[in-house]
């Protein structure tokens, strides 16, 4: 279970989160939906503790991110794999380097071991054979597919993505949502995806949170995603939806 109470995060006189609070189930898919701009990215890193809240707390199977220590985040992060929404790949690294960096740093497997294991999950993501190359070599939809395969390296118990289908065309956003259902469904990882995209939470989630300006507006099965609350949710920026 990740559950935040009370979420509050301003920059400057700009209020991000105030006081969202919600219940995420483990083994299931979670889809913070909302328009740009409302706080779904500050959102995910504060339940992945990569932002401290000014206010409230976010546990992962009890225990509070936002009152752990420096070394204590570092043993939770193993935990976690965390998609950026621009991928954020080394670029004067190849492929192949991108992914076995984290392995390389923290891990103890062989050169052959960890090649096997680079190659299986760039076959997961659909990129086999393309390790050789740099990020500058792929297009936008084919980085993202790269920043999912580094984090599922991890062998994360909780994977954490932010838009994985903005920026980039259908096809590669279909390619997507299937790498990512799947993710979802055949292991034991416990997924949350923030999205402005109304589709990819009907197709994908188990559990919906609908987030607007920083507060949460509705949370529950995909039942939740009525007419009548996305029109609220979406009011004043319905081209998004």
């Amino acid at each position: 279970m990740i559950a935040a109470r009370g979420l509050r995060k301003s920059f400057g006189r700009t209020t991000a989160l105030d006081g969202a609070s919600l219940a995420l189930p483990s083994g299931r898919v979670s889809v913070v939906l909302g328009p740009s701009g409302h706080g779904k990215t500050v959102l995910l890193k504060c339940l992945a503790g990569l932002l401290r809240p000014d206010a409230g707390c976010v546990d992962f199977d009890g225990r509070d991110v936002t009152d752990m220590g420096e070394r204590e985040l570092y043993s939770f992060w193993k935990r976690v794999g965390f998609v950026f929404q621009e991928s954020a790949l080394i670029d004067s690294l190849t492929v192949e380097e991108n992914l076995a960096l984290y392995w390389r740093v923290h891990g103890s497997l062989s050169r052959s071991a960890l090649r096997e294991k680079v190659a299986a999950v760039l076959d997961t993501v659909g990129l086999a054979g393309l390790g050789s190359g740099f990020p500058e070599e792929l297009s936008g939809g084919m980085k993202k597919r790269v920043a999912v395969a580094r984090a599922l390296i991890k062998e994360p118990a909780y994977l954490l993505c932010d838009e994985p289908t903005s920026g980039i065309d259908r096809r590669n956003a279909g390619i997507m949502k299937d790498l990512l259902r799947r993710c979802g469904r055949e292991g034991s990882t416990t997924l949350v995806v923030v999205t402005h995209d109304v589709q990819l939470a009907r197709e994908m989630a188990d559990h919906v949170v609908g987030l607007r300006k920083g507060r949460v507006l509705f949370e529950g099965g995909p039942a939740q995603l009525t007419e009548d609350r996305l029109d609220r949710l979406y009011e004043g920026v319905d081209n998004e939806r």
